[in-house]
């Protein structure tokens, strides 16, 4: 199934405009899929300006790059599928 690249940003940011309705000031989105980001930038600043809140972008693999490096088995860019990211968990 496709999904178009406008419909995720919507839902993306339907989905943050909700917890700042809650009442959340500060958020961080985790983005586990490599091809992703330029949607959730958007959506992240434009539900910013909206609710005047915070939200920090960040990929689990650039929090510990350097382990992964170590243990990955596919070439660079062969991984967006968690392939190797499964060896960080056993």
């Amino acid at each position: 199934m496709f999904i178009k690249t406008k419909v995720i940003g919507e839902y993306v940011h339907d989905i943050i405009a909700s917890i700042c309705t809650m009442g959340f000031e500060k958020i961080v989105i985790i983005d586990s899929h490599g091809q992703h980001r330029g949607i959730l930038e958007v959506a992240i600043r434009e539900t910013a300006d909206e609710y005047n809140t915070y939200c920090a972008l960040t990929n689990p693999v650039t929090l510990f790059a350097d382990k992964y490096s170590e243990i990955r088995k596919s070439p660079i860019g062969g991984a967006t599928h968690a392939c190797d990211m499964k060896l960080l968990y056993f």
